[in-house]
């Protein structure tokens, strides 16, 4: 059995990776319709069969890889080309809306519409940064992907992988999907019995306990230089 210690760092890199691995179709065919496609092509989007998680695997790592490769030292230079490749490539694999909801918890029913937008877009860009800074030191031999078995029909999967170590050790990673308008959505994951969703929510209910939501929210917009600037509605996920 490995005694390899499970830290938030190999959380975050294996959940990030991992939402490689589940590829929207709107990724692999070049981000079709991003913006006004037309009636008829989003009509066939959401009748459209889903490309199963596993057969599109290869080709988001590869895309991840791409960005990467040949680019790490610029980008822990200047992380804002690092984050962009995150936002560009990993978020848009995630439901950040249903990840906030689980992270926050109780404190989300209490929480205002403005309060959970200013969350969401808070939240969102402290994934991009979490995962940015894991994943710049990610080498293409550092995990195994494993066959998805689901049954015909699921709407909510999971989706299991070996993370390596260093010193030759695997770390088992499963991530929990389901289908959001007919594309793959990654809502949660786990390193060994360590949940992406439970850290979090642990973390920011014991702030929420001694400081209030709003307090919460504060912070992460002073963090992330959010402080006063507008919510753009085309950014939900």
């Amino acid at each position: 059995m490995s005694k390899t210690p499970i830290n938030f760092r190999t959380l975050c890199l294996s959940a990030a990776l991992s939402a490689s691995l589940v590829s929207a179709p709107a990724l692999a065919s070049g981000l079709l319709s991003v913006s006004q496609a037309g009636a008829s092509a989003s009509a066939s989007a959401s009748t459209a069969k889903p490309k199963p998680p596993e057969k599109v695997a290869r080709d988001a790592v590869d895309e991840l890889l791409k960005g990467l490769e040949g680019n790490r030292e610029a980008m822990l230079k200047d992380p804002e080309q690092l984050y962009a490749l995150v936002d560009r490539v990993l978020i848009p694999l995630i439901d950040v809306d249903h990840t906030s909801r689980l992270v926050l918890g109780r404190a989300w029913t209490k929480a205002t519409p403005e309060q959970k937008e200013r969350f969401i877009r808070a939240f969102k860009v402290m994934m991009i940064r979490t995962y940015g800074n894991a994943l710049v030191g990610f080498e293409r031999d550092q995990i195994e992907f494993e066959p998805l078995k689901a049954e015909p029909g699921a709407t909510d999967v999971t989706f299991r992988a070996n993370a390596l170590t260093d010193d030759g050790d695997k770390i088992p990673v499963n991530l929990n999907l389901h289908l959001v308008n007919n594309q793959w959505k990654v809502y949660n994951g786990s390193v060994g019995s360590l949940s992406f969703v439970t850290s979090y929510r642990a973390q920011f209910a014991q702030q929420i306990k001694h400081n209030g939501l709003e307090k919460l929210i504060q912070q992460l917009e002073r963090r992330y230089n959010l402080e006063g600037k507008p919510i753009d509605p085309t950014q939900s996920s």
